[in-house]
């Protein structure tokens, strides 16, 4: 499990990799998802990260967490380990 990705390391990650293989799973509240977000990406709130079926349901992609300064997604991470 790789914890923190830098936004070039994300950039180099979509170019390299087909989209099936990766999910980016945005963290944040849906309002902040509303106001913008990363095309392609889905909006699970952190509270439900835990028990969204379709986070769990990916066994065969690289899940990708993101919000807005980090916090969120390391603590989404930890949870999608788990």
């Amino acid at each position: 499990m790789n914890i923190g990705l830098t936004a070039e390391q994300l950039q180099a990650m979509i170019k390299e990799k087909n989209e099936k293989e990766y999910l980016i799973v945005d963290v944040r509240q849906s309002d902040e998802y509303r106001l913008d977000h990363l095309p392609g990406s889905i909006n699970v709130p952190l509270e439900q990260v835990r028990f969204d079926p379709f986070v769990s349901s990916e066994p065969d992609r690289t899940l990708i967490f993101l919000c807005r300064r980090g916090v969120r997604s390391k603590v989404a991470a930890l949870f999608a380990a788990d």
